[in-house]
């Protein structure tokens, strides 16, 4: 599938999402997210705000999320290609 994301700079990690059977559900310039039909209430969001790259991500055996914030696209892409490899 040669699907693009809205924000380029995420196309890498959108292929290992999708790779994972994450699925796309909003898919806008500030706002990627996605979730897993099986798991309706985990998700992976990534969201531009006020100058920061926030990233959320779901814990394992957990219904809590992991959020954190980055200040580039290199180390964004970096910790979700190593987050995407565990999932």
């Amino acid at each position: 599938m040669n699907f693009i994301t809205e924000n380029i700079n995420f196309d890498k990690v959108h292929h290992l999402f999708v790779d994972k059977k994450w699925e796309i559900v909003l898919n806008e310039y500030r706002h990627l997210l996605y979730t897993k039909k099986e798991r309706e209430t985990e998700f992976i969001e990534i969201k531009l705000e006020y100058g920061k790259i926030w990233v959320s991500l779901p814990l394992s055996n957990s219904v809590y999320q992991y959020k954190t914030t980055f200040h580039d696209y290199y180390s964004t892409n970096a910790y979700l290609e190593k987050m995407a490899l565990l999932m």
